[in-house]
């Protein structure tokens, strides 16, 4: 249920945007990702919960047939329901609308009215946190709901839809599947070589003996679109190097000797992408069964083994600047002056936010200290955001 002060604060901004009232809101959870964040983009597996960050939109209905869109972190969407063709950029948020639009018409879903909808979230950044796949979530909620006879989607349905449009728009994996985790308001666990949508139950409850805290920062830079792109190009070699192995019955000695061939052919630095890669995907599997059998501190023990390896990503991902710097002097400062947290870098180090585990007891006195530490190095957000996460079992 949406908070009082939310729902008055949606209502007189789309009063402002629109000149009418919202007819009804929708709310959906934003996610972490635990393991898997950039390895899982080259197939490999994949872990994330949903938190308790929430994007939500009011919703009201025009005349003119016409979907309009307002949010403060994305550009105004004009889009009339009616018009067959668009005049958009491949990928542009104009672009994923329009692909949504055609695919629900191959459904015989088609609102009856314009809608108009506003977007806002209690995130402050424009992404991170997968808020792509949650802004397509909305507005399909909002079609869904505004459309004749108010067809209902099944779970798997509705994930098909964001998913295709992703998958086709963005060139996500095959089984990425970002939305499922804000569709369930669980913690979703994929493995390699599954063929389908999963399926799910739900298996424990939130954190007992940790809250979850994640680090934004105002002012990181990111990699050049050339950086990135050698690194995907090499990244995709090692990874068919593995899949083609079949990465879940690679053995340690096997792997050594994998990365040394690696480091031969494409330099000492394919040795640390291919072990990020391997280890991994080692990981998330060791960690959704741990958070199955709730076993807290084992989870927490992955974060710290995780944390070397975010290091290392660093070292040899991130190009030479200020915020590789920042990065870096954030994480020696966390491991000197709270050896008990267990954190890494969420993102895979190009969005520029820590995910922390801090143990309860004692927690409102760390809270306090991270808040006066980064406070003066443009903490942009520092929020304890594990209510409500469940785990399902794919």
């Amino acid at each position: 249920m949406l908070d009082k002060k939310v729902k008055q604060s949606l209502t007189d901004k789309h009063i402002l945007c629109f000149g009418n009232s919202p007819s009804f809101f929708i709310q959906n959870p934003l996610r972490v990702e635990w393991f898997g964040a950039y390895s899982s983009l080259h197939g490999s597996s994949r872990l994330t919960s949903a938190i308790n960050v929430y994007q939500v939109a009011s919703v009201s209905q025009n005349q003119e047939r016409v979907l309009r869109i307002i949010s403060p972190h994305y550009p105004a969407i004009n889009l009339s329901f009616d018009k067959t063709a668009f005049d958009a950029d491949k990928g542009t948020t104009l672009d994923l609308i329009d692909q949504m639009i055609k695919s629900l018409k191959k459904q015989q879903i088609n609102p009856y009215q314009g809608i108009n909808i506003f977007i806002d979230s209690d995130h402050k950044h424009s992404f991170h946190f997968g808020t792509s796949s949650g802004f397509l979530l909305l507005i399909l909620e909002a079609i869904l709901i505004s459309s004749k006879g108010k067809p209902s989607l099944t779970i798997e349905e509705k994930l098909s839809i964001i998913h295709s449009i992703e998958q086709l728009q963005l060139h996500r994996p095959i089984h990425f599947h970002d939305a499922l985790p804000m569709l369930t308001g669980g913690s979703t666990f994929f493995e390699i070589d599954k063929q389908q949508i999963p399926i799910y139950q739900r298996k424990m409850g939130t954190f007992k003996q940790y809250k979850i805290v994640t680090l934004s920062f105002h002012n990181f830079i990111y990699q050049p679109h050339l950086s990135i792109k050698n690194i995907v190009e090499q990244m995709n070699i090692i990874a068919q190097h593995y899949l083609q192995k079949r990465l879940i019955d690679v053995d340690p000695l096997t792997f050594q000797h994998d990365a040394r061939q690696l480091g031969l052919l494409y330099g000492t630095k394919a040795i640390a992408k291919a072990n990020h890669f391997f280890q991994e995907n080692l990981a998330t599997k060791q960690s959704f069964l741990a958070l199955e059998k709730e076993d807290e501190l084992g989870f927490s023990h992955l974060l710290v083994q995780a944390q070397k390896r975010d290091f290392d990503w660093l070292e040899h991902h991130l190009v030479s600047s200020p915020s590789e710097l920042k990065i870096s002097n954030t994480i020696k400062w966390l491991k000197t002056h709270f050896p008990k947290i267990s954190f890494r870098l969420h993102g895979f180090g190009f969005q520029a936010d820590f995910l922390l585990l801090i143990p309860v007891d004692g927690y409102r006195e760390i809270f306090a200290r991270l808040k006066k530490q980064f406070y003066q190095d443009q903490l942009k957000e520092i929020r304890i955001v594990n209510q409500g996460i469940r785990v399902f079992n794919i």
